[in-house]
């Protein structure tokens, strides 16, 4: 199963929150958007809302795991 299908099956939506996208990375939130504002994490993000909170697009995301996935070896 890609990992797509195991988070779209885990979250049952097509986006993630912060929150989320750093606890299936296994770092904290706030290490997450560091590394985000620093450019070392190349998922696509969206805002939504006044508050401008950030989403991640699964596919996105999963595309970086397999990425990452695939460096590792």
């Amino acid at each position: 199963m890609s990992y797509f299908e195991l988070l779209y099956k885990k979250y049952n939506k097509t986006v993630l929150t912060a929150d989320e996208a750093a606890a299936e990375l296994g770092i904290s939130l706030r290490n997450f958007m560091q590394q985000h504002r620093d450019g070392l994490l190349p998922i696509a993000v969206m805002q939504r809302g006044r508050g401008g909170k950030l989403f991640f697009p699964l596919r996105s995301f999963c595309q970086y795991l397999e990425a990452v996935e695939e460096l590792a070896g």
